[in-house]
């Protein structure tokens, strides 16, 4: 299951949600300074470390569309490099879910720097494309059952994904 295997903090719990919206609406959060198109019913929820994911899946638990937000510390923005940072989630990600990297391809939004990356596992794929944009690391991902039919691909779903930064 989706929410069992993939409990990396940056990730975390995925919750399956039943509502289908048709086509992708577009998702709003000024809040958190992003918008994106999400083919299900979004739902927020915060972790303990004060991690935000605004996560929409389907019935079966088997595709799921997140978006994880995390305020980085004063400290990490102090000592690392933004490149440092990315891979460090990268490994953290492969090493969570005891999955395997597929690819790794440098990547930026407007000037901030990103990393996309596949992790494969067992009989799921995840596509996520993280940024570090000031004191935050969004990650845009989604995963999904290798047999699954998604209502919106991978790529659109990534593509959608906008910085509305003030």
């Amino acid at each position: 299951m989706i929410r069992h295997t993939w409990a990396l903090p940056l990730f975390l719990a995925v919750c399956a949600l039943p509502v289908f919206a048709g086509t992708p609406e577009t998702f709003t959060s000024d809040k958190w300074g992003f918008s994106a198109n999400f083919p299900y019913e979004v739902k927020e929820s915060t972790s303990e470390s004060g991690s935000v994911t605004l996560e929409a899946g389907n019935e079966a638990d088997t595709v799921a569309y997140m978006i994880s937000i995390s305020t980085l510390s004063d400290e990490i923005i102090r000592t690392k490099e933004v490149s440092q940072m990315l891979e460090d989630g990268i490994r953290g990600a492969v090493e969570n879910v005891k999955g395997q990297l597929g690819s790794k391809v440098a990547i930026k939004i407007g000037p901030y720097q990103g990393r996309e990356i596949v992790i494969n596992k067992d009989d799921y794929v995840a596509k996520c494309r993280m940024y570090i944009v000031e004191k935050r690391l969004y990650m845009v991902m989604v995963i999904a059952s290798k047999k699954a039919v998604l209502p919106m691909s991978a790529e659109a779903f990534l593509d959608s994904f906008r910085l509305i930064l003030q």
